[in-house]
């Protein structure tokens, strides 16, 4: 696993790229495909599954929260 990103770095990602993370209630590390909507990163299923795109958003990214890293 590589450095946790910062929310900038986050915000900064295409979408499509493949993360890690690590959620604030720490469950993970898990994979997830970064999808975007409305200007708010989302952690997407990797398998692409519609139900999911925006289910899960990016927020409170820091290491003693949420952490995200670049597979």
């Amino acid at each position: 696993m590589s450095k946790y990103l910062t929310e900038s770095e986050v915000n900064n990602l295409p979408d499509g790229t493949i993360v890690e993370i690590t959620w604030s209630g720490g469950n993970g590390p898990h994979k997830y495909r970064i999808a975007t909507r409305h200007g708010e990163k989302f952690a997407a299923n990797v398998k692409g599954d519609p139900a999911l795109e925006f289910y899960n958003p990016i927020r409170n990214v820091h290491p003693s929260l949420t952490r995200v890293s670049l597979t």
